[in-house]
């Protein structure tokens, strides 16, 4: 199942997704969006970031090893990296689709891939996509269980947000509420909460289901 081919891809795309990273948060810092350049302070609280840079780490952090398993020096790498790739890719993907689907149509998506935005909410989710499904297939984590790991991101960020929301009383405002989630409330800023949660676990099983069915694909090409 494990190729020469698919070895040597998995590493060639964990320096592509590492490297894609570091660009689009460099820009980001230096040119910035729309003519305002970000600090860390002011980036990190979005889940774009977080998402992008935990993806772009775990895919730091797997380079060495699939280059170890692709000359034969390994095996296979330790079972934490890909469930946390997972977990990454699953979080990108989340940002890809409200990026396509509703930040694009309602905002353009001139600005939407401006700068460093090109590579946080297209390449990089793309690329991991690709990573995680075709080239992760020996991964422990590839059972339906797993699948709920995919939410653990989503789920920390959420109760941070509402929290810190709460405790501020910041409904609405941009610097506790830079979603909107609370602008109508904290029961609806639950619901955004728990519809996000939703979404999450359905890309996550989305990811699951069509790794399973790539997997049954390659057994047949056997």
């Amino acid at each position: 199942m494990n190729s020469p081919f698919r070895k040597h891809a998995a590493y060639a795309l964990d320096a592509a997704v590492a490297a894609f990273v570091v660009l689009g948060v460099v820009l980001v810092f230096t040119i910035g969006l729309g003519g305002e350049k970000a600090t860390f302070l002011s980036a990190s609280k979005f889940f774009t970031f977080q998402s992008n840079v935990l993806v772009g780490l775990c895919c730091l952090v797997c380079l060495p090893f699939d280059i170890l398993v692709a000359i034969g020096k390994k095996n296979a790498k330790p079972a934490l990296l890909p469930l946390l790739l997972r977990i990454g890719s699953v979080g990108t993907t989340l940002t890809f689709l409200i990026v396509i689907c509703f930040l694009g149509p309602t905002m353009g998506y001139p600005l939407m891939f401006e700068s460093g935005n090109l590579y946080l909410h297209l390449i990089v989710p793309l690329l991991t996509l690709v990573r995680v499904i075709f080239f992760e297939l020996e991964a422990p984590w590839n059972k339906f269980r797993t699948t709920f790991f995919g939410i653990i991101h989503m789920v920390a960020y959420g109760v941070f947000y509402m929290v810190n929301l709460a405790i501020h009383n910041g409904y609405g405002t941009a610097a506790y509420d830079w979603y909107g989630f609370g602008a109508y409330g904290l029961g609806i800023g639950f619901l955004f909460f728990f519809g996000s949660l939703l979404l999450t676990y359905g890309i996550s099983f989305l990811i699951y289901f069509a790794q399973k069915k790539f997997i049954a694909f390659s057994n047949k090409q056997k």
